[in-house]
């Protein structure tokens, strides 16, 4: 039976490309295990938009691709191994030229760099990338159109398909990805915020043969995503200096005890006869504190 489940925690990648880029991140997942269906495919996709949702944003896009395609294709164009992995990032980043310059250092017949060079123009709407069937005879990536097809009826069916683009040259560099793949971008973030996909022969490397398809939430980008167009604002926490003379310490003591139930920071502060006002006003200040005198 399928198995679903979530979790939270800190991942660590060894980033190559640095960019910035922290090697730690926390991540948000879900996972559903058991299920090969495109169902299945379009679940994760619609919890990945509904999850969009309720973090407030409106403006999104989900791209989805299908890695089986491109290695069909790779296989009846006798393409080997490792040119495939070479042209992958050239690919999905519709580096044409790149590309073509790996395909003519392979010496790679012209009619077939003209195939492989096509995958980057077939991406938007679903019925350009159904195109990607008048290039190729394999099932392989016949199955992997077919795929996204179905996957785009039952979105549809859910009100969802306008959430969604496809992209038949978008690639992983993660080798387990093993179908259909996605990810969420929106304004304000040069990068996905939401990335996953279907890895069928992963778990087998952990004792368990089962198909398998899951998505990651980008926490930190997300909120940082978020807070910059403004659904989240930064609350200003309350705080107090509170200044005393000795013959009301008790009231003092009282007052901050109150103010500390409120989670307001409270500081005590007795007068020492010798500092004027202005001196506890810019001691107030130094800390960003509002200056009370009971």
């Amino acid at each position: 039976m399928p198995i679903r489940f979530c979790y939270l925690g800190n991942t660590f990648a060894n980033v190559s490309d640095l960019q910035g880029r922290l090697k730690e991140s926390t991540q948000v997942g879900v996972e559903l295990i058991n299920d090969d269906s495109a169902y299945a495919d379009a679940e994760m996709i619609a919890l990945m938009i509904k999850s969009l949702q309720c973090s407030g944003l409106k403006d999104f896009q989900i791209t989805i691709g299908n890695v089986e395609y491109f290695k069909g294709l790779s296989e009846e164009c006798g393409i080997d191994p490792d040119t495939e992995m070479d042209l992958r990032d050239y690919i999905s980043n519709k580096n044409y030229f790149g590309a073509q310059q790996i395909l003519n250092n392979r010496n790679i017949a012209d009619d077939t760099c003209q195939k492989i060079l096509r995958v980057t123009e077939l991406f938007g709407s679903i019925d350009n990338v159904l195109k990607a069937r008048d290039i190729v005879t394999n099932e392989r990536s016949l199955n992997a159109i077919n795929r996204l097809e179905k996957i785009h009826e039952e979105l549809r069916a859910q009100n969802l398909a306008q959430y969604v683009t496809y992209d038949i040259g978008m690639l992983s560099k993660y080798h387990y990805y093993t179908g259909v793949i996605f990810k969420a971008y929106t304004y304000g973030c040069g990068d996905a915020i939401m990335k996953g996909g279907r890895y069928d022969k992963l778990l087998s490397e952990f004792g368990k043969d089962a198909s398998a398809i899951g998505f990651a939430v980008v926490v930190d980008e997300l909120y940082q995503t978020i807070r910059r167009v403004g659904l989240i604002t930064e609350r200003k926490s309350e705080a107090v200096v509170l200044l005393f003379d000795e013959e009301k310490r008790h009231e003092a003591y009282q007052m901050a005890a109150d103010l500390r139930n409120r989670q307001v920071k409270t500081i005590l502060l007795k007068k020492d006869g010798v500092k004027t006002d202005d001196d506890y006003r810019k001691y107030a200040e130094s800390f960003g504190y509002e200056l009370r005198e009971v």
